[in-house]
């Protein structure tokens, strides 16, 4: 079960959200747009962005509303407990949904740039394994592990897209919306897939430090006053560090920033691959992007450097995978609410290994869910659960403030 300690410092959340924002679509995301969107699709990926800028900002504004309180607290005290089992449920088709086609991602990265024809079945058993590790340790250790591996991510595609400055050709992306809106809008419906992942913001309400006031920014802990250190001092001490984030508007705008951040490397790196590929980037294969750019970028001698930062970027993307793991076994832990998490963690293991195996065995059946999910699913479920969970976090503070009312005239 989750704790009561927060799990969270904000700079952990916002390397989060710079994850969120970029792993999987690099791999996957480059190919479905190009296919749909043709030499537009930079600009398919530039709409998805502003286009869920709307959640997140529902979700930030439930964060600052909710004061540390976490969604279960929030949605049980308001809305009553058949509502919240009922978002749970959703979020939790969302999440395995999510995990399951990464999985299948991986798979067409891993049967691409490395082995072609791998028994994915038993390749697959170690992989879940890792998630089902990862969750059971729990949120702390995947904002760990995110602080140090995410700056080494964005480096690995810097280069990778610098590497291949000298094979761009720019009028590959030119003239700017030749065939009309229509191709650029079926694209961002397709690509809406890989930007619904916000909604595991949503399970880190209530574990972020800081947000409820407590705790200081980018420490993840209260810290210890020193004896005879003079209130000021330490004062002035703690406000300096990471001062964008000291703040609960502060912590918002620094979300945000790196949201827009995520979303402009993804549509630069979109752009950088039609440059390199033109009119053949939509016949790429399914989850070859990313392989494919680091071939054409480290030729000859700096071969291995491609290999390197594609190893970088695939332990990402498996990092990506499992936070989303980690979210829907949060979620069946707060519909059943089992004695013990193994209760609910095996089952979640096997079902993703089925699911991944036979219910979406190869990659056309990977594409065709994914694009069916992105037009039908998506647009309405990342709207409504933010929607009504900020309701819901407003109606909480609320009560709490006539609470404290009541409370005082009593006094």
């Amino acid at each position: 079960m989750t704790t009561n300690t927060k799990q969270l410092n904000r700079r952990q959340f916002v390397c989060l959200i710079l994850l969120l924002g970029t792993a999987s679509k690099i791999i996957a995301l480059p190919t479905v747009l190009a296919d749909a969107a043709g030499k537009d699709a930079w600009i398919s990926a530039l709409l998805d962005t502003a286009l869920f800028c709307v959640p997140l900002a529902l979700i930030l504004a439930a964060y600052i509303l909710a004061r540390g309180k976490s969604l279960d607290e929030v949605f049980n005290k308001t809305a009553g407990a058949w509502v919240a089992k009922t978002v749970y449920a959703l979020l939790f088709l969302v999440f395995v949904a999510h995990t399951a086609m990464q999985c299948g991602e991986n798979r067409a990265f891993l049967d691409t740039a490395l082995y072609t024809g791998a028994p994915w079945a038993l390749y697959s058993v170690p992989l879940i394994l890792l998630l089902a590790f990862a969750a059971y340790k729990g949120l702390n250790g995947l904002g760990r592990f995110a602080e140090l591996l995410v700056p080494l991510a964005l480096a690995a595609l810097v280069c990778t897209a610098l590497s291949a400055f000298s094979n761009y050709r720019f009028y590959r992306v030119l003239p700017v919306l030749e065939r009309g809106f229509r191709p650029v809008w079926r694209g961002a419906l397709d690509g809406m897939f890989w930007y619904a992942e916000e909604l595991c913001l949503l399970l880190f309400l209530g574990e972020v430090d800081g947000v409820d006031g407590a705790g200081i920014a980018g420490s993840g802990r209260r810290l210890p006053s020193r004896a005879g250190a003079p209130k000021k001092q330490e004062s002035e001490l703690l406000n300096s560090q990471f001062s964008i984030l000291n703040s609960r508007k502060g912590f918002a705008r620094a979300a945000f920033i790196a949201y827009a951040a995520a979303g402009l490397a993804v549509a630069g790196f979109m752009a950088a691959f039609l440059m390199l590929f033109g009119t053949i980037a939509g016949r790429h294969d399914f989850g070859g992007a990313l392989s494919g750019f680091a071939d054409l970028a480290f030729t000859s001698g700096a071969g291995k450097l491609g290999g390197l930062f594609s190893a970088v970027w695939l332990a990402a993307t498996l990092l990506k995978m499992a936070v989303t793991f980690f979210c829907a076994h949060e979620c069946l832990l707060r519909l059943f609410k089992p004695k013990n998490a193994y209760f609910t963690l095996i089952p979640l293991a096997a079902f993703t290994w089925v699911f991944n195996n036979f219910i979406v065995p190869d990659l056309e059946t990977v594409k065709f869910w994914v694009s069916a999910y992105s037009v039908y699913v998506v647009p309405a479920v990342t709207l409504a659960i933010p929607a009504a969970c900020l309701l819901c976090a407003a109606l909480y503070k609320r009560k709490v403030r006539k609470g404290n009312g009541e409370l005082r005239m009593e006094n």
